[in-house]
């Protein structure tokens, strides 16, 4: 093991390394929605709510292609972690280069198949679309298909950031990405072009970004290199069975994620996908600070299994848990009395909002945040085998209960659909299963993650819904109820932090103030 690799990831000052990254990944979150919160109301203004239903529509169709990796995108990217832990950058490249031997090939072989499958069938006609003509619909769906598939054999080049440690760099590079993302199609909207153009120009920012990234890389490690392309193709192949299990994992969050979006499309039309999508995006809030936290820990734990350092490891994970659902709490929680107001400003008073659809769609997503930390935990570690079963059944549920319930309730049956599924799989079974793996106590971890749960969130909540009804309605409740709610979860949450969590936050506290009085000194 190098010291240069033990200075990077598994080492001491996880919690230092932690918090510069999430710190970093914060501008990736922040990016993304409010480049989702200017999109949504130029896209009613300049398409409508059933155009625009329908691109979220054409767009959620070819999510599934992210899987067509078959999972060793996410498997060659821990081996990679776990070799630049202990310094082996020779087996480094030679993993990269083994998947890439596999990754090209398959993902040119798909878009074709692709291509050809979409244009032999009417897919404009399934999904009832009505804004675009057929070649509109199959040029959109082939190029965004293009799109996603770059990230087959790319996506591990990229994923050579976040092995070697400099997350950071990935996270400006992704904030970046995104940003001209949503800036693309929100002025080619507002320019009156049809969805093939739209797509044409995420692909062609695809491939200058990925371009950059690969020369970036090379300045980053000396050591770094793609071609001659090394590797061996059945090193590569091996690969597939171990990725085969994260991709089952990815299509589960697929049907769960995307698929209720085709279920509401097919049965009650593009306007509700709108309406639906929108509530989903207030409740992916809280989802997307989680998901930029757990990315900067994923490498950390992966290091931390590749060095043999299980006391760590478990205290990590339940840590992680309990810091993910509580800032997936705090912020939903704490923006529920905006909703009304903001959403009706949000959709140009287009699309109205229904308080019990976003109610369901932020309990699963604070539950979400503590039980998809296990998920995580599982995934950095390579033991995603039972994973892979457990939100494979648990999409399968999502999916059968969206179709009995969507024509009856419209999208409150997709919300309940969710809920219901992950109440009865994923929120009990998948922390069961993270604790197995890792060598947890699964007694000692649910009292500690629920008295959180309880203390840090259930409790504010309780008391901050007295203060709302005690309050006149109006501009007082969107004014006094936010912050009482955000002062009494802070220090409760507090309270139910372990003394070593404590300790660590009084450290990387000091750390800053000493930081920022240097820097003040500095300036004087």
């Amino acid at each position: 093991m190098s010291a240069a690799g033990a200075e990077r990831l598994g080492a001491p000052g996880m919690a230092e390394r932690v918090l510069r990254g999430a710190a970093a990944m914060s501008v990736v979150a922040i990016v993304g929605y409010v480049g989702q919160f200017v999109l949504v109301p130029i896209g009613m203004h300049a398409w409508g709510p059933a155009r625009y239903g329908e691109w979220t529509s054409l767009s959620a169709l070819v999510a599934f292609l992210t899987m067509t990796d078959l999972g060793v995108q996410s498997h060659v990217v821990n081996r990679m972690c776990a070799h630049h832990a202990r310094g082996e950058h020779d087996r480094f490249l030679d993993d990269l280069h083994s998947a890439l031997r596999l990754q090209g090939p398959l993902a040119i072989g798909l878009w074709i198949l692709a291509a050809i499958v979409t244009a032999l069938l009417p897919l404009d006609t399934w999904l009832g679309i009505t804004t675009a003509t057929r070649v509109e619909t199959y040029l959109t769906l082939a190029l965004l298909g293009a799109e996603l598939l770059l990230g087959v054999p790319l996506g591990a080049v990229r994923g050579t950031y976040r092995a070697t440690g400099q997350l950071v760099r990935a996270a400006y590079l992704t904030a970046l990405k995104r940003a001209v993302e949503l800036a693309l199609p929100a002025v080619l909207m507002l320019a009156g072009a049809r969805f093939p153009l739209v797509a044409l120009a995420r692909v062609a920012w695809a491939l200058a970004l990925d371009a950059y990234v690969i020369r970036d890389l090379h300045k980053q490690h000396a050591w770094f290199r793609l071609t001659p392309l090394g590797g061996d193709r059945k090193a590569g192949l091996a690969m597939l069975a171990p990725g085969a299990l994260f991709l089952l994992a990815g299509l589960g969050d697929f049907l769960s994620s995307q698929g209720n979006l085709l279920v509401v499309q097919s049965v009650i039309g593009g306007e509700e996908v709108s309406r639906f999508a929108t509530h989903r995006n207030i409740a992916n809030m809280g989802r997307m600070v989680s998901i930029q936290f757990t990315t900067v820990v994923w490498p950390e734990l992966t290091a931390l299994d590749a060095l043999g350092d299980p006391s760590r490891l478990v205290r990590a994970h339940r840590t992680t848990a309990k810091l993910s659902g509580f800032l997936v709490g705090l912020l939903l929680l704490g923006f529920l009395p905006l909703a009304e107001p903001v959403y009706a400003a949000w959709t140009l008073k287009k699309l109205s909002l229904d308080l019990p659809t976003l109610g369901m769609l932020v309990a699963q997503a604070v539950l979400w945040g503590f039980w998809g930390v296990g998920s995580i935990a599982l995934l950095a570690t390579n033991r995603q085998g039972r994973l892979a079963v457990l939100l494979t059944a648990n999409a399968a549920l999502v999916f059968v209960l969206s179709v009995l319930l969507v024509p009856r309730f419209g999208i409150r049956g997709v919300a309940a659909a969710s809920l219901l599924a992950d109440l009865a799989l994923a929120t009990w079974l998948v922390p069961r299963a993270a604790c197995d793996a890792l060598g947890d106590r699964l007694g000692g971890y649910a009292r500690e993650i629920l008295g959180a749960l309880g203390l840090g969130l259930l409790l504010p909540a309780a008391l901050s819904a007295l203060v709302w009804w005690s309050l006149p309605e109006g501009l007082a409740r969107a004014v006094v109820v936010p912050p009482v709610f955000g002062a009494l979860a802070l220090g409760l949450f507090w309270i139910a932090l372990a003394p070593e969590e404590r300790d660590a936050a009084r450290r990387i506290a000091g750390k800053i103030r000493r930081k920022l009085g240097g820097t003040r000194g500095d300036a004087a």
